[in-house]
């Protein structure tokens, strides 16, 4: 097992710091496709591949963006329903989203985050998206495996189509993630291996 420290110690040296804040990070994320989401099954499934997320990494997130306005909050203020509470209160069709994230500021790059969104049912089975995103470093320190946990949600969700591995993470906000592309290009074009994640993009 690797200590607290040293996994500081690697995870600071795959950080790109503004001001303080991490603006992009190296992590890891599974990102997968599926469609019918506004199917009840499809949603009872996506519902349980977040709690056994939030289970996995326990009070690592923090912030919760409002499924309605998209603004992020602190979780404990009790302003916004889990996933499960969420899906029962749509309406038929409607797109809907969830995001939750780690860290001191919801707007920096974090390798705790948790997100997915439904696109508009037009009746053409277009795909939507569930990823999740961990620390590189973070089965070091667990029992599990990465693709023990990529596995058990494709085994729910049973996508069309998706990825995971290592990847560079970002802001959820779009002013930042544009401030930063030159960097991240730079880390994509020096190490090709890694996942540029867009997954609204790719749908």
């Amino acid at each position: 097992m690797v200590d607290d420290k040293e996994v500081r110690e690697i995870e600071s040296k795959l950080e790109v710091r503004d001001a303080g804040k991490i603006a992009v990070q190296i992590g890891l994320l599974v990102t997968i496709y599926f469609k019918k989401a506004h199917d009840p099954h499809v949603q009872e499934a996506l519902a349980a591949c977040f709690d056994q997320y939030r289970a996995l990494v326990g009070d690592a997130l923090r912030w919760v963006a409002h499924p309605a306005t998209g603004r992020f909050h602190p979780i404990q203020n009790g302003r916004v329903p889990s996933p499960a509470e969420w899906f029962r209160q749509l309406a038929q069709g409607e797109e809907w989203a969830f995001h939750y994230r780690g860290g001191e500021d919801a707007g920096a790059a974090n390798p705790f985050s948790v997100e997915a969104l439904g696109v508009q049912d037009y009746g053409k089975d277009e795909l939507s998206y569930f990823k999740a995103t961990l620390p590189m470093t973070f089965f070091a320190q667990h029992q599990s495996t990465f693709s023990d946990l990529v596995m058990d949600f494709c085994r729910r969700v049973r996508p069309e189509q998706g990825y995971g591995g290592l990847g560079i993470l970002e802001s959820p906000y779009e002013r930042i993630r544009t401030q930063y592309e030159t960097t991240v290009y730079r880390i994509a074009k020096q190490f090709p291996g890694l996942e540029v994640d867009d997954p609204t993009g790719h749908c």
